[in-house]
């Protein structure tokens, strides 16, 4: 085989077929390129792990690369626009498609796999110029060998790849790539929206003098079954003590001897240099006689690469738009002799184990080493970053031994220059004893929450254990009183009683009254006084506001009744009101009017948006998916500082 695969490299023909499969396998046919072909010596931190399968920040650099070639994107853009994020959500709902796919009993055969390898071989034959399929099998294995060979392959990944691909868009195409007629919804959804009711509404009143008085023993009564209502929580005080990273760091000095030394041992492996960086594009051709043509029509025409390859190939499939790449990250001798040149412009043919090549050099930028002044500052705070964390650490547990042997708070925070903060009384809710409108929260201090969780397990007089903050400060509160909860005495609240009590009568009474007009109205014909409300439309559902004059719970209860004249009785200010239903009116929907096209559009929309957001919301919750954000922020830090 590797001699049919020498052999056959040698023709114009099975180079053309060659260039196309690899340009199809740039543009997404085979996603990962996993010998590390464009981009070796680079780190390999994982990105993310889909139920144990690890994706390197290099697999995920490879796809928002060719992201951003197809579309037209630099890398800030790329970032600024949020595509690493696209580009991982997509390989996440395509694993776990596959991975359903094969929960639901679906297998993907190794025939279909190499049918439809040879389908592709056939076809870039045709657009390399042959007419007729590849009748060869030792001439189908040498393209398919040199194609695995160059993405860094094995025949079993490949074929293992592609089925979890045929796997993944069966199910994609399955579930989402039918078309909702959305006609009678919509027709249904504009009728629901444009009906409007009649109502008329009789107010059930309790004047005060019809409201029975309470008696003491009533009264007593009332507490005794209600006292549970009125119980004060406990509160307590408490003090709390905090170290912080920008508190030691402040106090922290470091010789310029020890800043050269960590200089000098990140130079060595390799921070703070930036590779030459060549901006290009550039023509992928089959042969020297396109290269040349292409050359001379690009010269002739002002530089206009891309129009000189479609003047001379018919098409631009071989035009690769402008980027930025480094001489590593190009194959050995094409990138050996795109950096060879000294100017920028027009340069070629030039001939690589690939094809031929023409580019155009946009600009040129050199090789460099940042100096020590100008990181002097970034690497200080990073040494000081990582100490103040260690001795944090070992701060906060010195401070734990010290309260631990009877030390005060304050004299705590004296021997380790901490900051202690004192607030008075607060509830389990956050509520100030003082003010009910007063909450201890962020605003107070960083880590409230956990700070007022603890303080509520520790008994007075104690320290809590060590707390930590999101910011990674340390802290520990010493709850300094309590006052408990209490049940207070009847005579303490006996006017607050009384008016609760009347409310609760008021309520009672005015049920009864209008339970009892509802009877009389059905049954004896008995008139009310109605007041009519025309036209009243649904609650809004787009935050504008209830316009219909009346309240939201009348309205509510307006669009539950079913029948014209029937009735509800429900709470009002002060008493109750009755609501009868007059007429009902639902517009009759031309759903293929002009005004609807737009509303028809967003429902199909929102219905498969919905679907799809469920779906793989459900398949999550059963997956261990882990997105890995700080590795792969660093990693595009690093990628934009090697830019400058």
């Amino acid at each position: 085989m590797l001699q049919s695969m020498r052999d056959g490299a040698k023709s114009w023909l099975l180079k053309g077929i060659f260039l196309g499969l690899l340009t199809l396998a740039t543009a997404g046919l085979v996603l990962m390129d996993m010998g590390g072909f464009f981009r070796d010596g680079a780190p390999t931190t994982i990105a993310f792990e889909i139920e144990g399968r690890e994706f390197t920040t290099l697999e995920l650099d490879r796809l928002v690369t060719e992201e951003l070639r197809k579309n037209n994107l630099s890398l800030e853009q790329g970032l600024e626009l949020g595509i690493v994020d696209s580009v991982i959500e997509r390989e996440i709902q395509s694993r776990l498609l596959s991975l359903e796919a094969r929960d639901l009993g679906i297998r993907i055969s190794d025939q279909l796999v190499a049918n439809q390898t040879r389908a592709l071989i056939n076809n870039m034959m045709q657009n390399a110029g042959s007419e007729a399929p590849i009748q060869s099998e030792a001439m189908q294995r040498a393209i398919f060998g040199r194609f695995l060979q160059s993405m860094g392959m094995s025949e079993g990944q490949y074929v293992a790849f592609q089925k979890n691909q045929i796997a993944s868009t069966l199910m994609d195409r399955a579930l989402f790539s039918h078309e909702l007629e959305a006609e009678a919804l919509v027709g249904n959804l504009l009728a629901y929206q444009g009906e409007t009711r009649n109502a008329s509404i009789h107010k059930v009143t309790v004047s005060d003098s019809e409201l029975p008085s309470i008696s003491e023993e009533e009264l007593q009564a009332y507490y005794e079954e209600n006292k549970g209502l009125y119980e004060v929580p406990e509160y307590r005080k408490f003090s709390v003590l905090t170290l912080t990273l920008e508190g030691l760091m402040s106090e922290m000095v470091l010789s310029d001897d020890l800043l050269r030394e960590e200089y000098q041992n990140r130079l060595s492996y390799g921070d703070y240099q930036s590779p030459e960086m060549r901006r290009f594009s550039q023509a992928s051709l089959s042969s020297q006689e396109q290269a040349e043509a292409v050359l001379e029509k690009a010269k002739a025409n002002g530089g206009n690469l891309k129009k000189a390859v479609k003047d001379v190939t018919g098409g631009e499939e071989a035009f690769i738009a402008r980027d930025d790449y480094q001489a590593a990250e190009l194959p050995g001798d094409l990138g050996k002799a795109i950096f060879a040149y000294d100017d920028t412009g027009l340069a070629g043919p030039i001939e690589a184990g690939l094809g031929w090549f023409v580019v155009d050099i946009e600009k040129i930028t050199p090789a460099k080493t940042r100096s020590f002044d100008s990181v002097k500052q970034e690497i200080e705070k990073d040494l000081k970053q990582d100490r103040a964390a260690d001795m944090l650490f070992e701060t906060a547990y010195a401070v734990e031994d010290l309260l631990a042997g009877g030390a005060t708070l304050e004299e705590a925070a004296k021997e380790m220059n901490a900051s202690v903060k004192r607030f008075d009384y607060y509830n389990k809710a956050a509520r100030n004893f003082e003010d009910e409108d007063k909450r201890f929260n962020k605003d107070d201090i960083d880590g409230a929450e956990k700070i007022l969780a603890a303080v509520f397990e520790t008994e007075m007089g104690l320290s809590t254990q060590l707390l930590e903050n999101d910011s990674g400060d340390f802290m520990i509160a010493w709850v300094d009183d309590v006052k408990p909860a209490r049940i207070p005495e009847m005579d303490e609240i006996a006017d607050e009683l009384k008016a609760d009590w009347r409310t609760e009568k008021r309520a009672e009474l005015s049920r009864k009254k209008a339970e009892e007009l509802m009877t009389a109205y059905r049954e004896e014909d008995k008139k009310l006084n109605f007041k009519s409300y025309k036209n009243v439309p649904r609650l809004e559902e787009t935050g504008q506001g209830n316009k219909s004059g009346l309240d939201d719970f009348a309205v509510a209860a307006l669009f539950q009744l079913n029948e014209i004249d029937e009735l509800a009785s429900i709470p009002a200010e002060n008493g109750q009101q009755i609501v009868r239903l007059d007429s009902i009116t639902v517009p009759k929907a031309t759903i293929d009017g002009s005004d609807n096209v737009e509303l028809k559009g967003r429902f199909k929309r929102s219905f498969k948006n919905d679907l799809n957001r469920d779906y793989f919301a459900a398949l999550r919750d059963q997956m261990n998916i882990d997105i890995h954000h700080q590795a792969i922020k660093r990693f595009y830090d690093n990628r934009l500082e090697q830019r400058f």
